[in-house]
């Protein structure tokens, strides 16, 4: 059975080097080093941006999939989600509900894993696109049928033209105590 990214399975028991699920074809095994066991009711643990985009980069050329929420494929709304989610965040799946939710962040302050959104005539028309801030000017994105995930230089670009809003979903890192 091929399993894609993200798919959460009840565990039944866990061994030495391996994992007991339990799949809608019955229990199955599952390298323990291949998987990350949490308690449901916690959910996984938060990281940072930077953690958003490591955990992006092995898809980089995956080709693009309108709607997709898989590793099988993603939409650009569907890869901001699934990185979320991978990284402890639970964000709306659409790419307008992402634009109205989260903190707002002023394109001077962007970070490394912050969503940013794209719009029609010239960032004023109809929200169309999203994407992850990658730094130093680049994003990081799914961006339509025939292209794969990729990672741009945002300047000169027609979406240096249609940025319309920024995001932050995703919580600082804890500075060390001293």
């Amino acid at each position: 059975m091929k399993l894609s990214y993200m798919t959460i399975l009840p565990v039944h028991k866990e061994q030495d080097d391996r994992i007991q699920v339990v799949t809608p074809h019955g229990r199955g095994y599952l390298p323990k080093n291949a998987v990350t066991v949490f308690p449901s009711n916690q959910g996984l643990e938060q990281k940072p941006g930077s953690h958003l985009l490591e955990s992006g980069e092995s898809y980089l050329g995956l080709n693009y999939f309108w709607g997709g929420m898989s590793s099988f494929g993603y939409d650009c709304s569907g890869f901001a989600y699934a990185l979320h989610k991978a990284n402890g965040y639970q964000i709306p799946r659409d790419a307008g509900d992402q634009a109205k939710s989260g903190k707002s962040v002023s394109y001077d302050a962007l970070q490394p894993g912050d969503l940013i959104f794209f719009a029609y005539e010239k960032g004023k028309g109809r929200l169309h696109h999203v994407g992850f801030y990658d730094g130093d000017g680049k994003m990081l994105h799914s961006p339509q049928t025939g292209r794969g995930i990729e990672r741009i230089e945002l300047k000169g670009t027609l979406y240096e033209q249609e940025l319309c809003a920024a995001r932050r979903y995703w919580q600082q890192e804890e500075e060390p105590s001293l």
